[in-house]
């Protein structure tokens, strides 16, 4: 007996192009996931202290869960199954060779949320020794989901304040990608009051209005549309985001863009 239920998209494609459906079946059904916690204690412990040394803990640990699909209705109720060409066109729509893919899951509560992941361990499941479903392990880039993709725009003059929150889980904080158009400055500064007044900041630059400087603070990456070597203006703070709100204070005549892809700890 299957029990039907929502759609998914992988890679961008649609599971509908290949007649398919997440579902239960024959009680083989999506394993719980678990959720992000700390997955690395690093401390030492001592003969002459009840408490350890403590220095710190890793949150990497990949986030990984059961996925089980298979024919849709019509092909279910008819008696159809999935012939060796089709079971060849799905494993290769699901095994891409050049790294991680999108996610999707077509739920009410998952709509706001997408996973960076792999297809690992896919299987055939039979319904009276027909090929039917596919179970498979879904595992992720990290021990999150993610927001889509939102930017924020500002236009700063002087000293503008901005309110900005944090919606991610991650406690570590989250470094988004910023793109900054100079108007005619020199400098631009970004503090974080919430932060222990961290500073992201270039002096000295090359003075244009249309200087576009693009900042990926996770890989630390700084690109602009001139071609200039800008890391000798940098202070290499690079801007990073705590959980919860964030008091910023932008000195400097710009465009300001922040684009957040927020993790999410929503299991799997």
């Amino acid at each position: 007996m299957a029990f039907w239920g929502d759609y998914f998209v992988y890679d961008g494609i649609p599971c509908t192009e290949f007649g398919l459906r997440l579902y239960e079946v024959n009680g083989v059904t999506p394993g719980e996931a678990k959720f992000s916690v700390a997955s690395d204690i690093s401390e030492d412990r001592v003969s002459s202290r009840y408490r350890p040394l403590f220095y710190g803990v890793t949150q990497n640990e990949p986030l990984s869960f059961k996925m089980v699909f298979g024919a849709d209705k019509e092909l279910a109720n008819s008696g159809g199954f999935f012939d060796a060409w089709d079971r060849e066109a799905i494993s290769s729509w699901l095994s891409p060779l050049d790294g991680y893919k999108w996610l999707e899951i077509e739920q009410d509560d998952m709509e706001q949320v997408r996973y960076r992941c792999i297809i690992e361990e896919l299987e055939m499941v039979e319904i009276g020794n027909l090929p039917i479903a596919f179970s498979c392990t879904v595992r992720c880039d990290s021990p999150f989901a993610y927001q889509y993709p939102v930017t924020y725009s500002y236009t700063c003059q002087g000293n503008t304040n901005i309110l900005l929150r944090n919606l991610g889980s991650y406690r570590g904080g989250y470094q988004p990608k910023l793109k900054i158009t100079t108007n005619g400055t020199d400098s631009i500064k970004i503090i974080n009051h919430s932060d222990n007044d961290r500073t992201f900041e270039f002096t000295g630059l090359p003075q244009s209005y249309f200087l576009e400087i693009e900042v990926d603070n996770e890989n630390g990456v700084i690109t602009n549309n001139m071609d200039l070597n800008l890391y000798p203006y940098f202070n290499f703070e690079f801007f990073k985001l705590i959980c919860g709100d964030n008091s910023l204070e932008v000195v400097g005549d710009c465009k300001l863009e922040i684009t957040c892809e927020f993790p999410v700890s929503v299991g799997g």
